[in-house]
């Protein structure tokens, strides 16, 4: 598995997870803060950014909720979002 970034400004680079890794909430948080967010200042500077992540169960798990995303240095301004967007209508 891999996670890929890719901006207006710019691809980051690939982060690889070892074949078979169950990524669960911590592991994800873990790649998150270390790994992903601190290529943010390079595309994005101070400027507001979205992170658009899907409806995998890492993704809502309690360690990646934004208030303990928001303790760390982000890059600037940042807004989570999830894809697909809920809808009433789907």
């Amino acid at each position: 598995m891999f996670w890929a970034g890719i901006t207006y400004t710019g691809k980051a680079p690939l982060i690889f997870v070892h074949e078979g890794v169950k990524v669960q909430g911590p592991q994800y948080f873990t790649i998150l803060i270390n790994k992903v967010l601190p290529c943010a200042p390079r595309y994005f500077g101070e400027e507001m950014w979205t992170y658009q992540q899907d409806d995998a169960s890492s993704h809502k798990s309690e360690e990646t909720h934004y208030e303990k995303l928001s303790g760390h240095h982000l890059g600037g301004p940042m807004s989570l979002t999830a894809w697909p967007l809920p809808s009433k209508f789907i």
